[in-house]
């Protein structure tokens, strides 16, 4: 059974944090959306109050669990799955196993692309850095370069807030997620062929690039939200909070109508 919390009513939408991250990465942005939608936020499995799967595992069986989770704790069939980095790894998995269940589909600083073959040797590399040094040293110089360089000071509660969510976690917790999406397929065609679909990128991202997120916004067949955010690295819901706030709900509301 995964962690999981529950507000609003309405129209279900789940979010689905990232890498190192637990549900209260959504805190501020939940209110808003409650006022007119039912949001789920929660722990993917092995962060926050989740419990971690055996490894090895894929995004596809994170991805079965978050989906079976939503129906026996909640009984909920159709929804809105958006996610941040690896939780829209996780939302891509969903729209492609789970085909009827969204309703609508968005990533924020994710990607459909897959690996690259540098991309997957940096992970093989990360991996033997967290064997090496553990989760705590790692995400202290991962974390702050979540956030663009200019804005690293003015939230640099925001920094701390996120270096606490993953501060216990237990290496093999990021080792396997590394690996997991080191694995990951490409999904550039559950992005196109799906109808309703919201991407938000920043445009000092250095996780995935703003020219990956353009090229993605650019195969999408169905009428969508593409968003480039200014001053704004890999965290768009601190760095352009109010801006990927308003934006959620404009795409939100074209669903529900």
């Amino acid at each position: 059974m995964l962690h999981s919390e529950e507000s609003g009513n309405g129209l279900p939408v789940v979010l689905l944090h990232g890498f190192g991250e637990d549900l209260t990465l959504w805190q501020e942005i939940v209110p808003p959306l409650a006022a007119s939608y039912r949001v789920i936020t929660l722990d993917l499995p092995g962060f926050g109050q989740s419990p971690l799967p055996a490894a090895p595992f894929t995004l596809d069986e994170v991805a079965g669990n978050v989906h079976q989770h939503l129906q026996s704790a909640y009984q909920i069939n159709k929804y809105v799955a958006l996610g941040h980095s690896l939780g829209g790894y996780v939302s891509l998995a969903l729209a492609e196993l789970f085909p009827a269940a969204i309703a609508g589909l968005g990533l924020i600083n994710s990607t459909a692309f897959a690996d690259s073959e540098e991309k997957k040797g940096l992970r093989d590399k990360t991996v033997t850095f967290i064997n090496q040094h553990g989760s705590a040293f790692f995400l202290g110089s991962f974390v702050p370069d979540l956030f663009a360089e200019k804005n690293r000071t003015a939230l640099a509660s925001e920094v701390q807030k996120v270096l606490r969510m993953g501060e216990t976690l237990p290496t093999e917790v990021l080792t396997a997620y590394m690996l997991a999406m080191r694995n990951r397929p490409d999904r550039t065609d559950v992005l196109k062929n799906h109808r309703h679909v919201f991407i938000a990128g920043g445009l000092h991202d250095r996780h995935v690039p703003y020219k990956d997120v353009e090229s993605q916004i650019n195969r999408l067949t169905y009428p969508h939200h593409g968003h480039i955010y200014q001053n704004v690295a890999h965290m768009s819901m601190y760095e352009a909070r109010n801006e990927l706030e308003n934006d959620i709900l404009i795409f939100l509301n074209e669903i529900k109508t």
